[in-house]
């Protein structure tokens, strides 16, 4: 297991905002105060209403980290369980697009000496057709999941799906699982520690755009082609909670004129 698995990454959003922890048995919900400012409240707002509509009912779940992901994919006993998150995670496809992406739009490439699994996926979204390929690392910490999933290729030929069900299949599987998270409550700007949830397929698509946003510092240009967003807004949310792209900027130090400047 690559070393980088059990560090983890940071969730959504960073300051007060620990990380999830617990995978353990469902606990009572536990309330707490939040002490956010209200440029931060008024993010995950948006971000709640773009993931649940205007007055969303639940309350919001906070990304898992990578540890946390991979190890609900190990945990699956059964090979499609562990294929379906692994998949869905890695690609960040709707389950829409996995059940129609078969095995032969499935290939490897190299850039730059790297290899990398290139998906020719669909996106069908508002009765457009866009064409989208999504490219996966078969390196660093991502190798392990890849490997998983690529290892249930070997049973089927080219023109098989890569799922071989319907999208009802994929959320009965996987929402037989339940995982306990971090969240937030919209309604009344409360944390919720150890909210308990079925494992919905798109809730992993979140987490891979908060990682790639947080850990990969993809602008909004690449979130948004690699997820199929027809438009910034959802891009704009995920990059607006990374801070590393900043902290580097100190880092840089000032340029000359300014640091021989007196104060």
């Amino acid at each position: 297991m690559d070393s980088a698995i059990s560090q983890g990454s940071k969730p959504l959003f960073q300051g007060s905002w620990p990380r999830n922890e617990a995978l353990g048995p469902a606990q009572a919900p536990k309330k707490v105060v939040s002490t956010l400012s209200e440029d931060q409240l008024q993010t995950i707002e948006e971000l709640a209403k773009a993931m649940g509509g205007k007055d969303p009912k639940k309350p919001l779940p906070l990304a898992l980290s990578y540890g946390e992901i991979y190890e609900i994919h190990s945990s699956f006993k059964d090979e499609l369980g562990s294929f379906l998150v692994g998949w869905l995670y890695l690609t960040g496809q709707r389950v829409t697009e996995m059940c129609k992406t078969r095995r032969a739009d499935v290939r490897t490439s190299e850039v730059d000496g790297k290899e990398y699994i290139v998906v020719e996926s669909i996106t069908e979204k508002n009765r457009t057709h866009r064409r989208r390929p999504i490219s996966i690392p078969m390196f660093g910490r991502e190798k392990p999941m890849v490997e998983a999933c690529l290892a249930r290729f070997d049973k089927y030929s080219s023109e098989w799906p890569v799922f071989g069900g319907d999208r009802y299949a994929a959320y009965y599987r996987l929402a037989k699982r339940e995982i306990t998270v971090r969240a937030f409550d919209y309604k009344t700007r409360t944390f919720i520690d150890d909210y308990a949830m079925p494992l919905h397929p798109h809730y992993l698509r979140h987490c891979r755009a908060d990682h790639l946003a947080m850990d990969y510092e993809f602008p909004h240009i690449k979130l948004m082609k690699f997820f199929g967003w027809h438009s910034s807004t959802m891009a704009d949310l995920y990059v607006s909670g990374s801070w590393k792209d900043l902290a580097r900027g100190f880092g840089e130090g000032l340029p000359a004129s300014a640091a021989n400047s007196s104060p």
